[in-house]
């Protein structure tokens, strides 16, 4: 269980960032430009700090940073604050 800690920990940190950009998109819509800038940097630090948690050297395969939906979770989060700020 203990090799998983790192891959729930980054999920849990993903998660949120993904729930704060929704947030965000529903206050842009409803003209709440100060609370959504806040919810898009909410996201933003979560998800640099899942970015930063590391496998178990040696106990797991890959070893390294841990990915959950590279290139895609990561991708929206990021977009959708950068698509916001030009609305």
């Amino acid at each position: 269980m203990a090799d998983s800690a790192p891959w729930l920990d980054a999920l849990s940190l993903w998660g949120s960032a993904f729930e704060r950009t929704l947030d965000a998109l529903g206050a842009r819509l409803d003209g709440h430009d100060a609370e959504a800038a806040r919810w898009f940097a909410e996201a933003a630090a979560d998800a640099k700090r899942a970015g930063e948690i590391r496998a178990i050297p040696g106990e797991t395969r890959p070893e390294g940073p841990v990915r959950i939906a590279d290139g895609v979770l990561d991708t929206f989060i990021a977009e959708a604050a950068q698509t916001a700020e030009t609305a």
